[in-house]
């Protein structure tokens, strides 16, 4: 996987060719991110083996392409192959364009990003 392919997080199951190494999930369009029960899964096809995706340690935020991103997943594949991307409660992620606290009634300032809206990018660990 040489490309860093951006997904919507309410497409339906993805079909992704990765190579072994690690890889890390990036959410595009905000910096303060409430994930509440929102899943990702990865299984591998061939096996249905599921892949273990862990929060990642190092948080970090960026722009790509005009875009708001912050590294928030990060898992490991060991052997080459055809894998399924699918989320889970899509509805129940909530993206905030800035992590700033601004504490007023409303916090007009700081809308959520549209649920629609919403993406992820998978980044090869190689790629930094």
């Amino acid at each position: 996987m040489k490309e860093k392919p951006i997904i919507n997080i309410h497409s339906k199951t993805q079909e992704l060719s990765l190579d072994s190494g690690k890889y890390h999930i990036n959410v595009i369009g905000g910096f303060l991110i409430k994930k509440s029960n929102f899943k990702i899964k990865i299984t591998k096809t061939s096996t249905k083996r599921e892949i273990p995706i862990k929060k990642t340690k190092f948080p970090l935020q960026s722009f790509e392409g005009g875009k708001r991103e912050k590294r928030c997943y990060e898992f490991k594949i060991i052997e080459k192959g055809k894998y399924s991307l699918e989320f889970k409660n899509s509805r129940n992620l909530i993206i905030k364009r800035s992590n700033v606290a601004i504490f007023f009634p409303f916090n007009i300032f700081n809308k959520a990003v549209p649920n629609e809206q919403i993406e992820i990018r998978i980044i090869p660990k190689s790629y930094w």
